[in-house]
């Protein structure tokens, strides 16, 4: 699929000859709302479809003027979980590796809501390299998904050398990948997270959970967690 990046995207505004009529809106136009307008419940128009809302329903705001939130979402639209998992993302990043399966070999003490709790001999599946040092595994006892250092995974040291290797290859985009607009200035929380700024494009590699996802910076050649709310998919390269 593609897209126009977020950068030159200019919703056309709709003229005020176009509006919904006041009179005509007893009740916010969003379905899952209708509240009825009162005396301090004011109507308020979408610019970029006319129709009335409450304020709740109505407070986007792009290029200064107010959008409903259907209309946001129809012209930004971001990344969803089974776009990203029915990409080749993934496959690319693991490409040689084959399925990897490993034991915790040491204590994990996470200090980070994302990264997986799991006791020493747990087997748990590798998913996605985040970086040389995190990767991001499924435990096999609970199904369970988080952040792991891959410091703490007993696996054959060729295994070990070739997800250290994926993690510095993401220079290209190969078929399949999913790229992103940000939509607004993310500044990383900790070391595992990536900061980057509104209308940069990044390459996203795996969802981490319905929240989060792995993405690279390909002009920067760095890696982290982005959520995806803050993205929107440009499109996958064939």
């Amino acid at each position: 699929m593609a897209s126009a990046s977020g950068r030159d995207l200019q919703p056309r505004i709709v003229p005020r000859t176009s509006w919904q009529d006041d009179k005509d809106a007893d009740v916010c136009s969003e379905p899952i709302c209708g509240v009825s307008f009162t005396l301090s419940r004011r109507r308020h128009h979408c610019r970029y479809c006319g129709r009335v809302f409450c304020d709740v329903c109505s407070n986007k705001k792009v290029n200064g003027m107010r959008m409903c939130g259907r209309c946001h979402e129809k012209t930004f639209p971001t990344v969803s979980v089974a776009e990203v998992d029915t990409s080749r993302n993934s496959h690319r990043f693991l490409v040689g590796c084959g399925v990897v399966q490993a034991t915790i070999s040491h204590p994990l003490q996470p200090v980070h809501r994302l990264e997986l709790c799991c006791e020493v001999g747990d087997r748990v599946v590798v998913r996605c390299t985040v970086d040389e040092h995190w990767v991001i595994a499924t435990s096999e006892s609970n199904g369970l998904s988080g952040l792991v250092p891959l410091a703490c995974l007993a696996c054959p040291a060729e295994t070990t050398k070739r997800l250290q290797q994926c993690s510095r290859a993401f220079e290209d985009l190969s078929p399949g990948i999913v790229t992103a607009v940000v939509l607004n200035d993310v500044e990383g929380g900790s070391a595992r997270e990536l900061s980057v700024a509104q209308g940069d494009v990044v390459c996203v590699r795996q969802a981490l959970d319905d929240t989060w996802a792995v993405c690279t910076h390909p002009g920067a050649g760095v890696s982290g967690l982005v959520p995806l709310a803050s993205l929107r998919a440009e499109h996958t390269t064939s």
